[in-house]
């Protein structure tokens, strides 16, 4: 049973581990930096302690040592821990021990070395603490491994926070992943700017886009986003190498969390000071941002900036443009961009023509979207299941069900399969036609083929054909509503019932 944990500071604690490790009979190792609590210890359980290896004067490497060869428990050593102490606790010799092992066990091509000279106890120690119970059978070998993190347990989040906050004091040499870990473990943001301070001040500090990474999100969770703009400055400052997946998050952090759009955009403009320049994929959020923000005013400006910035523009880019025209009800310039996407080396896709046709028919313009797909298949440009279902929802919100209805085998014959959405607008369309008796037999197809209406569908059909008196179709619908798992609600059990008593 073996695990790992932080520096264990309290030593009633560490006694209640060592009188376990000497009722099973076993070995306790831990790494320490206080040179008192090693004294602490050896007053307890009749302990005896003894130096196994580390590095300072010379470097120890355990992957080779005997211990390694027998799968012990001895985790191998970092490039940067320095020492480890162990105490052997009285109880059966459980231990690792190549002269013990060379005597009673058959394996005598262990390499018997520890691989380097033992050294004081004064020198440095590692920060992190292990503690280690191992079973040995000489036969074969099993160690049990438990994380023994659950031991420590803080009284406050406060105390939590001096714990981590306290390893930025500490002399010994901290590896990159470890500072990571102290960042990742402090919960209060107020705290963050604080220990990077702390941290950057360290001889060992390394920037690193992990560490940046991990703190503009710790940042944002506590809604410190001023913050960010000086850890950029930092950044800049230390010729810190940002990716744009660093940028990209940032962006992303401004315009969905923070809400500051002016802030995302002045983060894409601010990358070539990294020497980093946006990709199409970070370019082309910032548009859809804008879009979605109905920020249509620096949307032109922003798609100008391209050549700046050095984006290779894609078709998805003119699709976000194209959206954004005809949200601001500028059809026929969404219509022109259409025409100036081959001048660029590319071509129009279905997303391309389906935006276009999604506006037309949101606006009630459907011959106009119609043209849009006959324009389409004239390029050669393949519809998908997304270009029929909003033709056909724009044909039905027009009272052209059977029209609808029709487009639905079209779409079949050219190998587009209909889905729940193509369904559902056939459905609302014979339902608002008053077609209720229809509805009902489609209802009873699609469930046939695993499409699933929605409440409101079953509600405004079983209320249809209750205004006309159909008891026997609405039972069959109440039927396939319920084994749905839906449950009507007041509403349409007071029309079922009148139906029934009228």
């Amino acid at each position: 049973m073996v695990g790992s944990c932080g520096t264990l500071s309290k030593v009633p604690l560490l006694k209640f581990l060592i009188e376990k490790v000497h009722e099973q009979g076993g070995l306790l190792q831990i790494s320490t930096k206080d040179l008192g609590l090693l004294k602490e210890l050896n007053k307890c359980s009749n302990t005896c302690s003894r130096f196994v290896g580390g590095r300072g004067d010379g470097e120890l490497n355990l992957r080779e040592t005997a211990s390694a060869k027998l799968s012990h428990a001895v985790s191998p050593s970092p490039p940067l821990r320095p020492y480890e102490s162990t105490f052997n606790v009285e109880g059966s010799r459980t231990g690792i021990d190549p002269a013990y092992l060379s005597k009673k066990s058959k394996l005598s091509n262990i390499d018997q070395k520890l691989g380097t000279k033992p050294m004081t106890l004064a020198h440095k120690f590692v920060v992190d603490a292990s503690v280690y119970l191992e079973h040995v059978n000489l036969n074969f070998w099993r160690i049990w491994k438990r994380s023994v993190s659950s031991l420590i347990k803080f009284k406050n989040a406060q105390e939590n926070e001096c714990f981590w906050l306290e390893r930025l004091n500490h002399k010994d040499w901290l590896a990159p992943n470890e500072f990571l870990q102290v960042f990742g473990n402090l919960r209060d943001p107020e705290l963050i700017m604080v220990a990077f301070e702390k941290a950057s001040a360290r001889v060992d500090y390394k920037p690193s886009e992990a560490l940046y990474s991990l703190l503009i999100d710790r940042l944002a969770c506590g809604k410190k986003f001023d913050s960010i703009g000086e850890l950029l400055d930092k950044a800049k400052h230390e010729k810190c190498r940002l990716s744009n997946d660093f940028f990209y998050r940032a962006i992303k952090i401004y315009g969905n969390v923070a809400n500051h759009p002016e802030e995302a955009i002045n983060i894409l403009f601010r990358m070539p000071e990294f020497h980093c320049w946006p990709n199409v994929k970070t370019f082309n959020y910032m548009l859809n941002m804008l879009v979605c923000r109905k920020q249509f005013e620096v949307i032109h400006e922003i798609f100008l900036s391209a050549t700046p910035l050095g984006v290779s523009l894609d078709t998805c880019s003119f699709n976000i443009l194209i959206k954004g025209l005809c949200e601001l009800g500028k059809f026929e310039a969404g219509f022109s961009i259409l025409k100036e996407i081959p001048k660029h080396g590319l071509r129009p896709n279905a997303t391309t023509y389906s935006t276009l046709m999604h506006s037309f028919c949101n606006h009630g313009r459907v011959d106009e979207a119609f043209e849009v797909y006959e324009l389409m298949e004239r390029e050669g440009c393949c519809p998908d299941t997304v270009t029929f279902n909003i033709l056909i929802s724009g044909l039905c919100k027009k009272g052209k069900a059977d029209e609808g209805m029709g487009l639905l085998k079209t779409m079949t014959l050219k190998g587009c399969c209909p889905n729940s959405d193509t369904y559902q607008a056939l459905l609302y369309g014979l339902l608002h036609a008053k077609r209720f008796v229809e509805a009902k037999d489609f209802i009873c197809m699609g469930r046939s083929e695993g499409i699933r209406p929605s409440f409101l569908s079953y509600k405004m059909a079983i209320e249809g054909l209750c205004s006309e008196k159909l008891l026997n179709d609405v039972g069959t619908i109440l039927k396939l509503m319920v084994d749905q798992g839906f449950v009507p609600r007041m509403g349409t059990w007071k029309k079922i019932i009148e139906c029934m008593f009228s």
